[in-house]
């Protein structure tokens, strides 16, 4: 049953999560981040009986978290909105995030620390690793694999049997139609692959983070 949440990441991927997590019924206690918005207080500690979620949307960071609230032993939540459609016969991991209508079929399996955003469709057979992100809209037909750390961009859209390696980037309305290899892009109507560019831009730094 939903109880006492806590939200790791306190900008805006987090306000969405603390949105399907109160209609779900869950009481949100408050945020932690070492850069939180200056609208957002922050909590200090976290009250042992609480659950925690990590709401942050770069899937190496949001994997480093994990794992490292997991090593203090806390709780990871996973949060389903309402309207989400998930089969009975799926499996979805720990610490994971389902948005609106967004659909999971048959036999599909969700790693820990997914990321699936409003609307997109993990058709049935499917295989996504962990902390994978899919955007507003994406949609993979059956029987696709889906290596860690990957995201597949709003919109994109993976052909059947399709299998995607880890800490690829599938562009923004991408038609996948052929796999891709680790650490590769698929850009485009068919998707044609390149070596993904390195991220640029600042990252928080939660190393003096010890509110675990």
């Amino acid at each position: 049953m939903p109880s006492d949440l806590v939200i790791f990441g306190a900008w805006y991927l987090s306000q969405v999560v603390a949105e399907a997590a109160e209609v779900s019924g869950w009481h949100i206690i408050g945020y932690i981040d070492p850069e939180p918005p200056n609208h957002v207080s922050t909590l200090r500690s976290i009250p042992s009986s609480a659950t925690v979620i990590v709401a942050v949307g770069e899937n190496s960071l949001r994997a480093r978290l994990c794992a490292q609230l997991v090593e203090r032993r806390r709780t990871l939540a996973t949060i389903v909105h309402p309207s989400a459609v998930v089969s009975r016969s799926a499996s979805i991991g720990h610490g994971c995030y389902l948005g609106e209508n967004v659909v999971v079929r048959s036999n599909s399996v969700l790693g820990n620390g997914v990321l699936v955003n409003a609307g997109a469709v993990v058709s049935h057979h499917c295989d996504v690793g962990d902390f994978v992100t899919l955007g507003p809209n994406a949609a993979s037909a059956g029987h696709v694999m889906i290596g860690a750390q990957t995201t597949i961009g709003v919109g994109a859209s993976i052909r059947p049997r399709v299998r995607i390696g880890c800490d690829c980037e599938i562009g923004a309305g991408a038609a996948v139609v052929k796999d891709v290899k680790d650490g590769m892009a698929a850009l485009g109507v068919p998707a044609r692959v390149k070596p993904k560019q390195a991220r640029t831009g600042k990252q928080s730094d939660w190393s003096m983070n010890t509110a675990w």
